[in-house]
């Protein structure tokens, strides 16, 4: 697998004027960088109090199927962070793997990682991940799937992004611990957490 030509993520940008970024408020920029119609609802945690890891999932219906993506950040200097190699992933029994890796113009590091865990049919569950280390420190890890990630539901034939449309949600500059506060604020009124 060869890495595509990608572009170096635009610097982020925290709003002067920033408030803390919150689940509701991931979850909405998620489902606004996937393609297709979102699913109500997220789920997810905040891993702390102190807001150094997230971790956000949302379901999207496209092309007359349901998928799943998911997103995990990590605040700089707090927790450890992978480095984006290829020859450390280690892929569980039953799955098979191809992996991409490489430095992009502004120094940020990036791995792009297939997976797939064998079904019958249209079952095989597949998984596109890219993981992204910014220059400023935070790390984005960007997993979108053909299906629900758990359960044995129908599946879509392929992951429905391609490898650049999962860098580029990756790669969006909101991606952070501050957030404009009138998008947390929107987030907040109109998402609901587990489906309540």
């Amino acid at each position: 697998m060869q890495l595509p030509s990608l572009p170096a993520p635009v610097a982020a940008n925290p709003p002067a004027n920033g408030v803390p970024a919150t689940l509701k408020a991931y979850g909405a920029l998620l489902q606004e960088l996937l393609p297709g119609k979102a699913v109500p609802g997220v789920h997810g945690s905040l891993m702390s109090a102190s807001n150094v890891m997230t971790q956000v999932q949302v379901e999207f219906s496209v092309d007359g199927g349901t998928a799943e993506a998911e997103v995990f950040l990590d605040r700089p200097g707090v927790m450890p962070q992978d480095a984006p190699l290829c020859d450390d992933v280690t892929v569980p029994s039953g799955r098979t793997a191809t992996c991409a890796r490489g430095t992009l113009a502004d120094g940020s590091q990036v791995r792009i990682l297939h997976t797939e865990a064998k079904g019958t049919g249209t079952s095989s569950l597949k998984e596109v991940e890219v993981l992204l280390n910014r220059v400023d420190g935070v790390q984005i890890e960007v997993t979108i799937a053909n299906g629900l990630f758990f359960g044995n539901g129908s599946r879509l034939a392929q992951v429905p992004v391609t490898d650049q449309q999962a860098y580029a949600i990756a790669a969006d500059p909101r991606w952070g611990f501050s957030m404009d506060p009138v998008f947390v604020q929107h987030a907040e009124t109109t998402m609901t957490v587990d489906g309540h």
